[in-house]
């Protein structure tokens, strides 16, 4: 196999450069990770970048070939810190971007994944730790990538999320799934019984004027969700920032120049009920936002809406269908299949580093607990089939070897 070089760009010009070539490699690596092209990483360059960020964007090549990208903030904290840390990855904490990670060739995965930790190790200077968030084929890091002993390496966290297998026939799609069908089926029913059966039906953005249009019905419809006093629980507005609707338009126009984003809407009596939000690349879809106007609760909106963007994926000849991090009950109603996405931090060989790494990972620890302590408390979080909810609580990081 051919040697790989490293090359890194640390400013935006040279970044965004390289965002053809990245999206093309996205496409043909047959990722499932929506959030591993280059869409969601320059967007935030633009709209949500602080003076303590400075960007690295690692391309790896196989002689002229691109074979692997992984998209960095260099973050100065206080004390004179310094983190890497995956784009789109909190602060700010978005709810709506869960998985940046890196993106690699299919046949070079591991071998890119020891590419990056060896050009962060031996060539990038002053860092105290590098966050690294794999994509499924590199899957683990392996302990022998790092250049030296003294670098530690520790895994950060792992989330999950519940992925429908699309490929068996359309009829047998949802096998063995009594409730769910259950509850499609009476939703329907509810909504010929009060609209007609001519009076409602599901309507899709992917392109053109309409798209931001619908982003913005499908913001309002997040918002008025969590202002709603319907349900047991309440939810969190994720778009309550002019930074965060700005940010999400503008990575969903780049999206939609690849025909990967669609916004699916229930109209009822000629009004937009609800929204959901669907990101795709080319071999799966996932759900990202949605929304709702209280009256559409008894119509099982987003799950109907889930339910469309399912099949339009699996007509459109996706494979998977990904209902988002955060598995639990009613997701699980969908499958039982989980897919897992391992994040990892390597620690620079300094005692301050260490003794860094050890206080922020004990802080991060902290926040997410309280974080989803009060989804646990208030319901922030939403019911299963609002998938724009707050990632778990990460796994302790063990302290840096």
């Amino acid at each position: 196999m051919a040697p790989l070089d490293v090359v890194a760009h640390r400013d935006l010009a040279g970044a965004a450069g390289l965002d053809d070539a990245w999206a093309d490699l996205h496409a043909e690596s047959g990722s499932t990770n929506p959030f591993a092209g280059p869409a969601w990483s320059s967007a935030w360059w633009t709209h949500l970048r602080s003076a303590a960020d400075t960007p690295l964007l690692l391309e790896v090549r196989a002689r002229d070939r691109l074979v692997g990208v992984a998209s960095f903030r260099r973050q100065r904290l206080p004390g004179g810190i310094v983190r890497l840390a995956p784009v789109g990855s909190g602060p700010p904490w978005l709810g709506f971007v869960e998985g940046p990670t890196m993106l690699t060739a299919p046949e070079h995965a591991r071998d890119v994944g020891r590419a990056v930790v060896t050009h962060l190790c031996a060539a990038e200077r002053g860092w105290d730790w590098a966050e690294l968030a794999l994509d499924d084929r590199t899957g683990w890091l392996e302990p022998e990538w790092l250049p030296h002993p003294d670098f530690g390496s520790t895994l950060r966290k792992v989330t999950a999320s519940v992925v429908l297998d699309l490929r068996p026939p359309e009829a047998a799609l949802l096998t063995g799934r009594r409730n769910l069908k259950e509850s499609l089926r009476r939703a329907r029913n509810r909504l010929d019984r009060d609209f007609g059966a001519d009076g409602w039906s599901v309507q899709v953005t992917r392109r053109g004027a309409e798209l931001p249009a619908a982003i913005g019905r499908l913001a309002d419809l997040h918002g008025r969700r969590s202002r709603s006093a319907v349900g047991s629980r309440r939810h969190a507005d994720l778009l309550a920032g002019s930074r965060e609707r700005a940010y999400l338009l503008d990575a969903v126009r780049r999206l939609a120049s690849r025909d990967h984003v669609s916004v699916h809407e229930l109209v009822a009596g000629g009004e937009v009920l609800a929204g959901q939000l669907v990101l795709q690349t080319a071999t799966a879809a996932y759900c990202s936002l949605s929304g709702l106007d209280e009256r559409a609760w008894e119509y099982s909106a987003v799950t109907q809406l889930q339910w469309s963007a399912a099949l339009a994926a699996k007509a459109a000849g996706r494979t998977s269908f990904d209902l988002s991090i955060n598995p639990n009950q009613a997701k699980r109603r969908w499958s039982e299949h989980l897919a897992y996405h391992p994040e990892f931090a390597v620690v620079a060989p300094r005692r301050r580093s260490r003794a860094a790494y050890t206080v922020a990972a004990m802080a991060f620890t902290g926040a997410s607990f309280l974080r989803t302590g009060r989804m646990a408390v208030t319901g922030a979080a939403g019911p299963a089939a609002q998938p724009d909810r707050a990632r778990p609580a990460p796994t302790a990081a063990s302290t840096p070897a």
